[in-house]
């Protein structure tokens, strides 16, 4: 008796276990919720040290639970872990600075609690849109971005009420979108949308929208106070001269292959004058014709 509840127990544990688990071992663990013989473990597989080590009534060593303080480590690895899928550790390297807000971002990202938000308010050139753009381009298969002042109420709904709607919805400019779209936010954010069906002007139904929502803005005023309040707000300032060169730096040498030549002298003639999108600009014209791409450097600081 005390066997066959062992292995329940180790049953429970494995299935948790997201990169411990191999489908050997799930294949044991179904055979033994049958009370079915369970087959020697294959000589290949290299049994995870935490679970090694304790012998089955049938003399076959089974998984070992882990002790409490090794369960608490164990925990920590499978965190780290998940975390490490859902958003690539250095997915906000090119970012300079704002350490604060990465972690922040990181948090709503991996959790499973779809009532957290991030709205990220700062003037041009703060990294909002970098970071929007680094999120679409790390996580292609999760996001979606939209342009505030592109977005409309039946647009709005319909990609958040559709069953394949994105798990991270990511808004540039929400302080452009009108207010009929916000309010279309606003309503599946909270949980809530108006059937099509019932009563003259529709019944609310409560469905669970799986989605996180990582919006930018300029500033506040024209977002709509109920909207607002569902947002956990990071204000970024203005990057310096010097910071806006690193961040140019870094975006041009890892996400755009440029060498770190080309890269520095992109960044000193840009740094000085535009933003970091200016630079995304320049480098996209360099890769075609690097005199067109000076040339164009030179005029944005007559703009």
């Amino acid at each position: 008796m005390a066997s066959n509840t062992l292995v329940q127990v180790v049953g429970i544990v494995l299935r948790g276990a997201i990169n411990l688990a191999t489908g050997e071992i799930q294949g044991r663990i179904e055979r033994s919720a049958h009370d079915e013989p369970l087959p020697p473990i294959s000589e290949d597989f290299d049994m995870p040290p935490a679970f090694a080590g304790v012998i089955g009534a049938d003399g076959e060593e089974l998984p070992r639970l882990p002790s409490l303080d090794a369960d608490h480590e164990l925990g920590d690895t499978f965190a780290s872990t998940a975390e490490r899928e859902a958003f690539p550790p250095n997915l906000l390297d090119v970012v300079v600075g704002l350490e604060h807000e990465k972690r922040v971002i990181r948090t709503v990202v991996t959790s499973q609690n779809y009532r957290l938000h991030v709205l990220m308010v700062g003037p041009p050139g703060s990294a909002k849109s970098l970071i929007l753009d680094l999120l679409r381009q790390g996580l292609p298969d999760e996001s979606r971005i939209v342009v505030g002042n592109q977005a409309t109420a039946p647009g709005m709904k319909h990609l958040l009420l559709d069953p394949d709607h994105p798990r991270l919805l990511l808004l540039e400019e929400l302080d452009k979108a009108p207010k009929e779209a916000q309010e279309s936010l606003l309503t599946a954010m909270d949980g809530k949308v108006t059937s099509a069906t019932g009563a003259a002007g529709g019944q609310q139904e409560h469905l669970d929208l799986e989605v996180h929502v990582i919006a930018a803005a300029n500033d506040t005023k024209s977002i709509i106070a109920p909207l607002l309040q569902r947002f956990t707000v990071l204000h970024l300032r203005d990057y310096t001269q010097a910071e806006r060169h690193e961040v140019m730096l870094k975006l041009l040498e890892q996400r755009m292959a440029f060498n770190a030549a080309e890269a520095k002298e992109i960044a000193d003639l840009v740094a000085p004058v535009g933003t970091i999108r200016d630079a995304e600009h320049v480098g996209g014209l360099w890769k075609e014709d690097p005199e067109v791409a000076r040339d164009h450097a030179a005029r944005l600081g007559k703009r």
